[in-house]
């Protein structure tokens, strides 16, 4: 996994493509906690390439995390051609105040457009 900021724009992309360790996720959290420092929200392109092993108490610890930021999350797209995130990520967006879309990876600049702002339809 890696990930990179602009906190000007209140925007992260994180890229998975495989293995998800303790490090990994906190890296991860202290990148979007550094875009939160200084913007009321964060946009976020998630770009899933391949899943491979996450820790059991990583997902929890994330949940948790994600929950108690939930307010601070704009728009969310999820970039990927596995097809089971994207009933994941219309379940998730119904229930939550966060916006989210997929885009399959050939699309992959139409989902960092979108989740800037810079687009309002694909």
């Amino acid at each position: 996994m890696f990930f990179t900021t602009d906190v000007r724009a209140g925007y992260m992309e994180i890229m998975v493509e495989g293995d998800i360790g303790v490090e990994d996720y906190e890296n991860a959290v202290r990148a979007n906690e550094e875009v939160l420092a200084s913007n009321d929200r964060v946009n976020v392109v998630a770009v899933v390439q391949r899943v491979g092993t996450i820790p059991l108490k990583l997902w929890f610890r994330d949940l948790k995390y994600v929950m108690s930021r939930l307010s601070r999350f704009g728009r969310c797209a999820m970039v990927t051609d596995k097809g089971w995130i994207s009933p994941v990520a219309k379940i998730f967006s119904a229930l939550t105040s966060v916006e989210m879309r997929t885009f399959p990876l050939v699309d992959l600049e139409a989902g960092r457009a979108w989740a800037r702002g810079n687009q309002t339809q694909a």
